[in-house]
């Protein structure tokens, strides 16, 4: 979500990284090991929310078996 505000997503890509963190929707659709790694990021992620500030609001994370489901979904166009 923070992306879509491209003002204070790029003024705080600047802050945080030291530039201009480009996003890229791919991750996880190129072939198996790449789904494999998205799925670890998405734990890894999960793990540190949860580390720095305890559980996630109810609705906020996609259940286990839900977030697996974007190597075997298409994706589609905003309309």
């Amino acid at each position: 979500m923070h992306i879509l505000d491209t003002v204070a997503y790029a003024s705080d890509s600047a802050k945080i990284f030291g530039f201009f963190l480009h996003h890229f929707p791919y991750f996880g659709m190129r072939g198996a090991e790449d789904a494999a790694n998205l799925v670890s990021a998405y734990d890894t992620t999960v793990e540190r929310y949860v580390d720095a500030f305890g559980d996630p609001p109810e609705g906020v994370w996609r259940p286990t078996a839900s977030k697996r489901c974007r190597t075997a979904c298409k994706p589609v166009k905003c309309k």
